[in-house]
């Protein structure tokens, strides 16, 4: 058998402890439990006001005292600029494009209410306001966690969303995105 200095031995077992000690470890912190990606990226729309008095109250529903500081924090954090907010396709917004939001600007025809009943043009401008915002759309990334025992969701973004109704129907319109992860909206 041949000799092996001590010094090449000292750093070949250096090496292989480091190596062992490197290569082992999981990727997550060590205090931090393990987890399985069940998707990264789920996006739905949570309703945070109810009007249906059949109800329980927290059905389809934020309390009021709760929701409406809420959604004036989610609006204050885009018109204030603390949060940068993005359009529905990802498309910074600046402040003042997000303050022009939810104001709803429509030229129509009407008639006169009294003979000859004539036709007129005129503009009709709605703003919305937070007690209108009907809905939040999250968007998620969702985890196994604690050995498959429970599930563990992360809030990768949020969006205020108005419940517009155009005669009998009813469309969803997003106001803006703010996103809460470093990566996002370059990760889309």
């Amino acid at each position: 058998m041949r000799y092996i200095p001590k010094i090449l031995l000292s750093w070949l077992i250096i090496s292989a402890f480091l190596f062992k000690l490197t290569g082992c470890l999981p990727t997550a912190h060590k205090n931090e439990p393990e987890k399985e990606p069940i998707t990264e990226r789920i996006q739905y729309d949570v309703s945070i006001q109810s009007d249906d008095q059949d109800l329980h109250w927290w059905v389809n529903n934020i309390e009021g005292s709760k929701r409406e500081p809420f959604v004036k924090w989610l609006l204050d954090a885009a018109y204030s600029g603390k949060h940068q907010a993005y359009d529905y396709f990802n498309k910074p917004l600046s402040i003042d494009d997000v303050k022009s939001l939810g104001i709803d600007t429509t030229f129509v025809t009407l008639m006169r209410e009294v003979p000859p009943y004539d036709e007129y043009d005129t503009i009709v401008i709605q703003q919305y306001d937070y007690r209108d915002i009907a809905k939040v759309r999250f968007l998620e990334e969702w985890y196994f966690g604690d050995g498959g025992q429970v599930i563990q969701k992360k809030v990768l973004g949020v969006a205020p969303v108005l419940v517009r109704k155009y005669g009998d129907e009813e469309y969803n319109e997003v106001l803006f995105w703010i996103y809460f992860d470093e990566d996002y909206p370059d990760a889309m």
